[in-house]
């Protein structure tokens, strides 16, 4: 996926926000890898999830936000913007 389609991508999600939170409409992504910076997204991702994290949409955008630039330091300034706890994270 280009960095243009996830940020269209993210667009869209905030866009039905709403019914997400209303419980109307049950959304479940998957991963579509396309190199080693995308796979450390996915599973910082992945590790917001399992922990019950309830800043995951929130860092979601942040990773969006940083189109392209991706790496374990600005995923940990991401995590903790959005008040994860980034040791817990990794």
């Amino acid at each position: 996926m280009s960095d243009e389609n996830r940020w269209r991508l993210s667009e869209a999600l905030r866009g039905i926000q709403s019914l997400i939170d209303s419980g109307e409409v049950r959304l479940i992504l998957r991963h579509k890898l396309s190199g080693p910076e995308s796979l450390l997204a996915a599973l910082a991702l992945e590790a917001a999830s399992a922990n019950d994290e309830p800043n995951l949409w929130p860092f979601h955008d942040a990773i969006a936000e940083l189109r392209g630039g991706i790496t374990a330091c600005s995923l940990t300034r991401a995590a903790g913007d959005v008040g994860i706890n980034a040791h817990r994270l990794w």
